[in-house]
């Protein structure tokens, strides 16, 4: 019975259609939903239908006594944010990720943040070495300064190359 379950997923898609997008959706997509249909009576799942990320919305369970112990409330598709789908009728499957908990980190955007990275340190050691190799400035001072005019130099170095403004 669960073989004729997974053999025939839902009336539509075979279980290597089902796998497929499991497959392409967690590569691109860092994460993949599972919605299983229930029978009538509620109590067994009889289909399962794959939801991309681009079309399902997590709806984080946000109340006080929640804060330390982060679950699930629902899901929502984006095309109907009104109905909540109930957490488990849904199998959410993730890459873990750093920046959201509720939401997967796609193998692409890893790699892609990662190439971003090293374009940006390519451009600064190329800058370093058209400057010769130097910082931008030093300060000098042979017979040395006091704690005073150490912190009031800093603070106007700060002000002046520091923020926004002087990142660079």
């Amino acid at each position: 019975q669960i073989t004729e379950f997974f053999y025939n997923v839902n009336y539509t898609e075979y279980s290597h259609d089902l796998w497929e997008k499991w497959v392409v959706d967690k590569m691109l997509g860092g994460e993949c939903f599972f919605e299983f249909v229930m029978n009538n009576s509620g109590n067994r799942p009889v289909e399962i239908w794959a939801r991309g990320p681009e079309e399902v919305l997590v709806v984080p369970d946000i109340s006080q006594e929640r804060v330390f112990y982060p679950r699930v409330a629902g899901y929502r598709y984006i095309v109907d944010e009104e109905t909540l789908i109930d957490p488990h009728l849904i199998w959410h499957d993730k890459f873990l990720n750093p920046l959201n908990r509720w939401r997967g980190l796609s193998v692409i955007a890893a790699v892609r943040m990662g190439i971003i990275i090293d374009i940006f340190s390519q451009s600064w050691s190329q800058t370093f070495l058209k400057r010769g190799a130097r910082p931008d400035w030093a300060l000098i001072a042979p017979e040395g300064l006091t704690p005073t005019e150490k912190e009031e130099l800093t603070d106007m170095l700060l002000e002046k190359f520091g923020g926004l403004s002087g990142w660079h």
